[in-house]
């Protein structure tokens, strides 16, 4: 069987190396309109960067020899033009020779093209000082211009923009973080959980810049000069939307079914409207649990995962899609902030009478001398007391706890169940109850009290 994957992307790469590990005999073809140095490129690399966790951009991309080592044929700096699913055959075109085609034929087809960066192209065409960072070329881009800069603006308080900002805050510049029309995270956490975070971002180097309706931006001459606000301007030299992404499923177009929002319809084994057809990565939304909804939410560790799940189905290893709970979690500002599941805020908006319980809650045994904490809440179906999501905000590194609560949600785990769940005692290192426990049973309490409350009343 001979497999074809267009797009060199975290989740085409894991497409690839993951069928040649399950079958050595697979024909496997990896093709990418970029060069090898561009492969499997991790956006976040400028970050590694300035955090001096590597010396160098490559460093943060997938070597050619990774992928080529395992027989895969790697077809580079080679465009494909279109897809003939009648013919199971892409006709195909060399980057620098636009010539000559190239056709050539597929038993099954994986796409895996991904996102690009909208903001510049669309609403801001030909200026020179706005920037973004997906591929290693923008971020080699990028590193230039924040060398020259001083003034520079982020737009956007999402994981990139505030990940960007915590690695510059060290720098001698002027740090503009402008945030949007929406809550700082909000698309993860409830408003209260973000205000500790919004009180290091203010102490810190940054200026935070709240949003204003009618900000705009001065140009002259195709540079951007200064932001505009209501009563003062920001003189920029630099202005960075790391945010703002568009899917790449053009080759798609006509061929597939699409979904309003532009990312392609697929079943729970990544098939497309044609069976031959798989789709995966960030041009798939995202299906949240218990209600089905869909939305178009890039995330690198779904993408390998999904990456993995389809090469396990074209070898014959059954497995449908996990139902993604969107988790998520960064270090910035001195904080380690994990969310999974549903907030309270968006809950509703799906459907459910929702009721939430938040605490701060000891890490360490009774025992410690030195004691940190973590504020943690979770959301749960009023009905049926199903918990939906988890927030965990900490000075403390909980990646480990951010998994298990996204283990839990997978389990479909209720207050009940969660509140004498079983976690490991041991009295010089940890508490009788984890604090998810006591978060559990604190959320049975409050609803026995809030039931009654409602009896008397």
């Amino acid at each position: 069987m001979k497999t074809i994957i267009i797009g060199a992307s975290h989740s085409g790469i894991a497409a690839a190396t993951d069928l040649k590990r399950l079958d050595a005999e697979h024909e496997v073809v990896l093709i990418d309109q970029r060069t090898e140095s561009e492969l499997g490129f991790i956006s976040n690399g400028i970050n590694l960067v300035f955090n001096d966790v590597i010396d160098d951009l490559s460093q943060a991309a997938t070597k050619a020899s990774d992928i080529t080592d395992l027989g895969i044929e790697l077809l580079t700096e080679i465009k494909v033009i279109k897809i003939n699913n009648r013919k199971k055959q892409l006709k195909m075109q060399p980057i620098k020779d636009k010539g000559s085609f190239v056709q050539m034929t597929y038993d099954k087809l994986i796409v895996a093209t991904g996102t690009s960066p909208l903001i510049a192209t669309r609403d801001y065409p030909g200026v020179d000082n706005i920037l973004s960072y997906k591929s290693i070329k923008e971020s080699k881009r990028a590193l230039e211009a924040i060398e020259k800069a001083q003034n520079i603006a982020i737009v956007g308080t999402g994981y990139i923009g505030l990940e960007l900002a915590d690695s510059l805050k060290k720098m001698d510049k002027n740090i503009y973080l402008l945030e949007g029309s929406q809550e700082m995270l909000f698309r993860y956490f409830d408003h209260e959980m973000v205000q500790e975070l919004r009180k290091h971002v203010m102490d810190s180097t940054i200026e935070l810049v709240p949003w204003e309706f009618g900000r705009d931006y001065k140009i002259s001459n195709q540079h951007i000069q200064a932001v505009v606000l209501a009563e003062r301007e920001i003189p920029v030299d630099l202005v960075i939307f790391p945010d703002s992404i568009y899917t790449n499923v053009e080759l798609l177009e006509n061929i597939v079914d699409l979904n309003i929002d532009n990312t392609v319809a697929d079943d729970m084994f990544y098939r497309t409207s044609d069976p031959n057809i798989f789709a995966i990565g960030d041009i798939v939304p995202i299906y949240y649990p218990h209600h089905g909804t869909q939305i178009f939410m890039p995330l690198v560790n779904r993408a390998v995962r999904m990456g993995r799940a389809v090469a396990m189905n074209i070898c014959g290893e059954t497995v449908e899609s996990d139902l993604v709970h969107k988790t998520s979690g960064t270090f910035v500002f001195g904080q380690f902030l994990g969310s999974t599941g549903l907030t309270a805020g968006e809950a509703p908006l799906f459907g459910f009478s929702t009721g939430s319980a938040q605490g701060t809650f000891p890490l360490q045994t009774k025992f410690s001398k030195q004691q940190t904490y973590v504020h943690a809440k979770l959301t749960f179906d009023e009905e049926t007391l199903k918990v939906l999501g988890f927030q965990l905000v900490s000075e403390e590194f909980l990646i480990d706890d951010l998994n298990v609560a996204t283990a839990l949600l997978s389990e479909g785990v209720d207050l009940r169940r969660l509140a004498i769940h079983n976690f490991t005692f041991i009295p010089q290192y940890t508490q009788p109850f984890h604090y998810l426990n006591e978060l559990a049973f604190q959320a049975l309490l409050e609803r026995k009290k809030t039931k009654k409350l409602k009896k008397t009343c």
